[in-house]
């Protein structure tokens, strides 16, 4: 076995999360590191997939694809392709053709991990590329964080020979008469890596010969101190959170977070500013520094907001709270509620569970749990998001009321609003979770038989199973 090929072995080895049977999708360009990457991984026995995106930007990239795909069926590796349209994408988004092939590359590549059934991306990233990646986001302005150079793995992607050179990996081919073609675009001097990688790393590199050995040295000493300084962060965080959405709060964890905003102030100013990029990356969304900063600094005690990069998270405060929330307010769409049965949603993590009970006695009052007698039941029962004009009469009082004015009532956020399941049948609302029951659901003498619905966290089920009337 080849030094490279240990190598390669002992860090998959080195990971416990990757099983020896896991499929592995490889971003194959038919360049050299990424050849490597697929020949070592093939000659490991790894049950692999080569993916090649066309990036519509040079004639002869439809031969390569080509030669690409002879270079798998000559050794077994199944191929899949894609084709896009970098430049187009580059104009139609406003940014630069390197960022946009990497939006293009990284969206094809998932795309043809679910579509091969592989758990894992692997990219062919070289020690050079992590080099030239610290230089590129010092260039930029990049903290801590942005200095720690390319992990090893970022959810599903992962990186395996960041511990080889660029020139061991093309060694390798050449020694093991490997096809692989250099892409022009390395040498283009409009590309900013282009340019660190041919202009700036060979100047630092007359300065000190061990210029790249310092340069990951120091990434690696920042990415140890960045996790100290993020768990510092996230449990200054946890103990100042301020609750949401009262039994509702399951509703929307995934979704948004508030925080004493005074004591916000009074954390020291690194952990406030880490603080406040993990939470919008924990929501899906990106900040940049000057959204960074607009929150970290404190915002004043007037009311404001900053939407984050890509419009998806936005950090809101006043007075008293620092808010964190995603800004899609979709709620759930209508569908039948099984009865009996148990009803979940994967998209927002809740269930409705509905048993047949027949009454002994007066039920409790809960906030999760209602009882409806069968015989109220107008039609098939529902649930589904509020909507305009929606009213319900609740037990016990005069009159109706709009659901939004109860919804109000409940303090419940604009985000567990839009959230919220509503139990209704043919005629109306029958129940508001966490709310009121209607009127029309009223458990009167006589009542006997009635659906008892239970609402909470999916897989948080109360009860094994359903409870059935006695013969």
């Amino acid at each position: 076995m080849s030094e490279l090929l240990e190598r390669l072995r002992s860090k998959l080895a080195s990971w416990g999360w990757l099983r020896p049977e896991d499929r592995i999708l490889v971003a194959y360009s038919g360049g050299a590191d990424s050849t490597c990457l697929l020949d070592l991984l093939h000659r490991l026995g790894r049950d692999v997939v080569a993916g090649h995106l066309h990036h519509g930007m040079r004639p002869e990239a439809d031969e390569e694809m080509a030669r690409c795909q002879a270079f798998c069926d000559q050794r077994g590796i199944p191929f899949v392709g894609g084709r896009a349209d970098v430049p187009a994408m580059a104009r139609s988004l406003g940014i630069g053709l390197e960022e946009a092939g990497r939006r293009a590359r990284y969206e094809f590549l998932q795309r043809a991990a679910l579509r091969t059934l592989s758990p894992w991306i692997a990219t062919a990233h070289t020690s050079d590329d992590d080099v030239e990646t610290v230089l590129l986001h010092l260039a930029r302005g990049a903290g801590p964080k942005g200095l720690e150079g390319i992990p090893e793995r970022r959810g599903n992607v992962l990186r395996p020979m960041l511990g080889v050179s660029r020139a061991e990996a093309r060694a390798h081919c050449e020694q093991s008469g490997l096809w692989f073609h250099d892409d022009p675009a390395n040498d283009d001097p409009r590309f900013a890596r282009s340019f660190v990688r041919n202009e700036l790393l060979p100047a630092f590199r007359r300065l000190n010969p061990s210029f790249d050995a310092a340069v990951r040295r120091t990434a690696a000493i920042l990415a140890a101190e960045s996790r100290v300084l993020e768990e510092a962060a996230g449990r200054a965080m946890e103990a100042i959170e301020l609750p949401l959405n009262g039994p509702l709060r399951f509703l929307t964890a995934d979704a948004e977070a508030a925080f004493d905003l005074s004591a916000f102030r009074d954390l020291p100013e690194a952990i406030r500013r880490r603080a406040v990029r993990l939470l919008v990356e924990a929501l899906g969304g990106s900040a940049d520094f000057d959204q960074t900063e607009a929150v970290s600094k404190g915002p004043s005690g007037v009311t404001g907001s900053v939407t984050m990069e890509g419009g998806t998270v936005e950090v809101a405060w006043d007075e008293r709270r620092l808010h964190f929330r995603r800004t899609d307010r979709s709620g759930c769409g209508s569908f039948p509620l099984q009865a009996p049965g148990e009803t979940e949603s994967d998209t927002f993590g809740w269930a409705f569970r509905v048993f047949v009970e027949r009454l002994g006695s007066p039920p409790t009052v809960e906030p999760l749990r209602a009882w409806v007698p069968r015989e109220a039941v107008r039609g098939e029962l529902r649930v589904r998001s509020a909507e305009p004009g929606d009213r319900i009469a609740p037990l016990g009082l005069n009159g109706s009321r709009k659901v939004a004015d109860v919804l109000s009532e409940m303090r419940l956020t604009p985000l567990a609003r839009a959230r919220l399941p509503l139990v209704v049948d043919e005629e109306g609302v029958l129940w508001v979770p966490g709310g009121p029951v209607s009127e029309r659901a009223r458990i009167r003498e006589g009542t006997t038989l009635c659906w008892r619905l239970e609402f909470g966290p999916k897989g948080a089920a109360k009860d094994a199973t359903p409870s059935s009337p006695s013969a």
